[in-house]
């Protein structure tokens, strides 16, 4: 999603604005969408290959998410907003429309390699 022109950036976003992100309806949306993604790489990926080496427990946490993506990215997302790949990029927030609403320019990759980094962690595999 492009960050309007009429946005402002946060220059220095305090744990209080990284909740207010994972709270933004449209990164919500966005992350949900990742989480995704990620959970059916790691279960069309053979168990003993891929980085990092897929496990049976991974893919069956990847089952869980597609099964309810909507309550795991719920779950997870005030967590990832202050891992490395989302903490460091920059976030902006526009008020024009009268809601506030965040953006963030960590980019999808970014993300989604967060993901995947943090896979085997958050499935407790």
């Amino acid at each position: 999603m492009p960050i309007p022109t009429t946005a402002v950036e946060i220059t220095a976003p305090d744990a209080q604005m990284f909740s207010a992100l994972a709270n933004d309806a449209g990164f919500r949306v966005r992350f949900t969408g990742l989480l995704e993604g990620i959970a059916a790489q790691y279960l069309n990926t053979a168990i003993g290959s891929g980085t990092p080496v897929v496990t049976a427990g991974h893919q069956a946490y990847a089952r869980q998410v597609i099964a309810n993506p909507g309550l795991f990215a719920g779950t997870l997302i005030q967590y990832f907003v202050h891992r490395t790949n989302i903490a460091s990029a920059h976030i902006w927030v526009d008020i024009s429309s009268g809601s506030p609403a965040l953006y963030s320019d960590a980019t999808d990759a970014a993300i989604s390699s967060q993901l995947n980094s943090d896979w085997p962690s958050i499935s407790g595999a």
